[in-house]
């Protein structure tokens, strides 16, 4: 994906205007890795809530149905917009999207995770292949184990660090 020369140009401009009047007791502090830490800093809470603004865009632009499909045969109603948190490159990002629930089965289900691959208060793709290149994909991402029928590993992300640290 390439990005406009104006778009970038207007938000590094942003971006300079705001560390503009810290500049110089930043780079008394640490030189120019100060600078640089703290452009950093900014740039990573600007892609959490910018990446939370695309996530709940995606949700927004779905027509919302009163019921969805459950895994257990039945209809889940719409309950209401839930919030989640996922961890991303970007840090800790919250996104709001649609939230079933089957009246049958008591099973809740938010159909915008399955779509893009995302589980509540796991890591995302895009972090987890960061973190952990040699792990494998279901460890991180909180993939059904099928020979136990159980989730795994996302949800104790600090074992597989641990383990393929």
């Amino acid at each position: 994906m390439e990005f406009s020369t104006k778009v970038m140009e207007k938000m590094s401009a942003m971006l300079a205007e705001e560390l503009q009047p810290y500049s110089e007791e930043l780079a008394a502090e640490g030189g120019v890795m100060g600078i640089e830490e703290e452009m950093r800093s900014l740039l990573q809470q600007v892609g959490a809530k910018g990446l939370g603004k695309v996530l709940s865009g995606q949700d927004v632009r779905k027509q919302r149905k009163r019921q969805i499909a459950c895994p257990c045969g039945k209809q889940a109603d719409y309950v209401r917009t839930r919030t989640a948190k996922v961890l991303s490159v970007f840090g800790w990002v919250s996104y709001d999207r649609g939230y079933y629930l089957c009246a049958d089965c008591q099973k809740g289900q938010a159909p915008l995770d399955g779509e893009l691959g995302l589980s509540a208060g796991q890591v995302t793709a895009g972090l987890g292949s960061l973190l952990a290149p040699s792990a494998p994909t279901n460890y991180l991402y909180g993939q059904t184990d099928q020979s136990s029928g159980k989730e795994s590993g996302a949800a104790d992300f600090g074992a597989a660090e641990r383990r393929w640290a």
